[in-house]
This record gives structure tokens, C-alpha cells and sequence, in this order.
């Protein structure tokens, strides 16, 4: 059995006292809400006027329990109905700031509190469970003086050589894909000589020739 009651109208009309963010809950929410709550392991009682809502809880977590006291009967008698018949009923809270729903309770043994104040309480216990944004903060910054890791290092350097080995591999590329490059550069010792000019062959008359030889050794030439 549910050992917390609450007064339903009376504690929804009040819940502008939640945080903002959770303030003016639609039925549905404040049914998750209540799950947040320190109470919420001793069972929920949510007891409503009139029929049931066309916004009532569609699903509720186990652990609440919500009755509509239907026409012609009040929360308030509902309440008191449930506490009279609980053999627990010492054990009992009920959660309203009706002052004569208060009276009649608490002589039946059940104990009260006021909606305000448990709202607030449910409010403080929902900020402590809700999960918190990490704090934002600057990005690391590497320092450049710091060691790496041996593995990191090696990485690096390995990434440091393909970038200085970069330009020769492409002025290697270069020029094996230029022309020129496939044309063998001759050496200047390889080069044939020039054949030398050929002249046309001529002959001196025997005279000549004579006169020739007569001239080597010191004698005048033959005169004719």
C-alpha cells in the first residue's frame, strides 16, 4: 500500500513553485517528477475529483497509483475513506493545504504536510538527481617542449622524412617523364674526327721537276 496520499488538485495547483524548469507540469510530467522524489520508494497515492482526465497519466512507473473520485464525490472524502480502512494508517502522509482535510486525517493517525512545502522538497530532490552539464572548458593546448611517446615519436619522425623526401621524389618524377631525360647525353670523346678535305690530285712537267731539283742544289735553272 502507498504510504504518501496526495490531494491531487490541490498539490497541481501549486506547482509554480518548482524550479522553472520543471514548473507548471502537464500531469504526465509530474508523474516523472514524482519518481525523483525521496517519497517515491514508499508508494504514491495520487487521489483526483470528479472523472478522470483527458490529460490524466497514460503510463504510470510502479509505485504510483492514481484514483478519480468520480461525480458527486470529493478527493477529500476519498482520502479520508483510504486512510480510515488502511490498518497502516500511522504510517500514512498525506499532502494537502486543505486545513479541514488536514483535521480529519490526522484523526484518523495519518500525518500531513503542506503542498507548498512538499513541492519544494520534490523540486530540491529533482535538481539532485537530474544529471549536471560538465563544465565547459578551453581546449588543450599541446605544449611542443612536452615527450612524446615513444610510438607517437616514431610517427612523427616517420611523417617528418616523407615530407623532406617530397620535392626529390617529384623532381625525380619530373624528370623521368621529360623528353629529353630519355635521350643519352653523348660524351665529347665519343665524337668521330672530321674526315679531312679531300683535294684534287696535279702533277708537275719533267722540266719543272728539273728545274725543281737543279734550284735545291745551288745551280741556276735550265734555261730553254
Amino acid at each position: 500500500m502507498a504510504r504518501v496520499i496526495l490531494d491531487t488538485n490541490n498539490v497541481m495547483g501549486a506547482t509554480d513553485t518548482l524550479p522553472t524548469e520543471i514548473a507548471g507540469p502537464s500531469p504526465q510530467e509530474f508523474a516523472t517528477i514524482l519518481v525523483a522524489s525521496r517519497r517515491y520508494p514508499q508508494g504514491i497515492h495520487l487521489v483526483c475529483d470528479g472523472a478522470q482526465w483527458e490529460d490524466a497519466p497514460k503510463f504510470l512507473p510502479e509505485g504510483l497509483k492514481i484514483t478519480f473520485s468520480g461525480h458527486g464525490v470529493s478527493a477529500d472524502d476519498v482520502i479520508a475513506r483510504v486512510v480510515s480502512q488502511s490498518s497502516i494508517s500511522r504510517h500514512l502522509l498525506v499532502i494537502t493545504t486543505d486545513r479541514q482535510l488536514q483535521r480529519r486525517v490526522k484523526r484518523l493517525g495519518a500525518s500531513t504536510m503542506d503542498s507548498a512545502a512538499f513541492l519544494k522538497e520534490l523540486g530540491r530532490d529533482w535538481l539532485a538527481r537530474t544529471p549536471k552539464e560538465p563544465p565547459t572548458s578551453s581546449p588543450t593546448r599541446i605544449n611542443p617542449n612536452e615527450v612524446l611517446p615513444p610510438d607517437l615519436l616514431a610517427e612523427a619522425e616517420r611523417i617528418k622524412r616523407q615530407k623532406v623526401d617530397l620535392p626529390a621524389q617529384i623532381s625525380g618524377k619530373v624528370r623521368q617523364n621529360s623528353p629529353k631525360s630519355h635521350e643519352r647525353v653523348k660524351d665529347p670523346s665519343d665524337a668521330k674526327p672530321l674526315p679531312s678535305p679531300q683535294t684534287e690530285g696535279f702533277s708537275f712537267d719533267p722540266d719543272t721537276l728539273k728545274d725543281a731539283e737543279r734550284i735545291a742544289k745551288g745551280e741556276p735553272p735550265n734555261e730553254t
